[in-house]
């Protein structure tokens, strides 16, 4: 899957653009929500990856969990949890951009395609587009291995790819 461990784009992205520097809405709780399909290049269907997520962070820290599924319609399929433990968000006008990253809790089927196990920490750009409509204006993207905190992470432009569902960046 084209999305998973793009650590050379990441890489140029930091030197290109540098990275942020404040969250979104300042000092109050922040929560991440989304769940829906999304399609990837080479996959007939729109509905090559499942995904939910709920990330939080406020005074008790950052906390959430997140879960993720890819189809077999490419014979490489994937389900994988992990608990959110870095969440951060920044706007980047006319969307919320928001990175989150969690440590991998289950995996099936292991061993997989991926190479992603128990223990592994996962990193996930989110894009709050607006309202949900005809066409994406959301994306959630999936990594492993940047070696990096969430909060450092800088935005990864990509057009929208979730396809059906919604994610929602939220502060109070």
């Amino acid at each position: 899957m084209s999305k998973l461990v793009r650590t050379v784009v990441f890489a140029i992205a930091i030197l290109l653009v540098g990275a942020p520097s404040s969250a979104a809405g300042g000092a109050g709780d922040v929560k991440v929500v989304g769940g829906g399909w999304m399609s990837v290049p080479l996959a007939p269907s729109a509905r090559f990856v499942h995904f939910s997520f709920s990330a939080h962070s406020g005074s008790k820290g950052d906390f959430g969990q997140v879960q993720f599924s890819i189809s077999d319609e490419l014979g490489m399929p994937l389900d994988v949890s992990a608990t959110v433990d870095c969440l951060n968000t920044f706007a980047v006008l006319p969307v919320r951009v928001g990175w989150f990253s969690g440590i991998v809790t289950k995996v099936d089927p292991t061993p997989n395609a991926f190479s992603v196990g128990p223990g592994d920490r996962m990193y996930f750009q989110i894009v709050d587009g607006g309202d949900p409509s005809a066409r994406p204006v959301d994306d959630f993207l999936i990594f492993t291995d940047l070696g990096a905190d969430c909060h450092s992470l800088p935005q990864i432009l990509e057009p929208p790819d979730v396809t059906q569902g919604n994610i929602l960046i939220s502060t109070n």
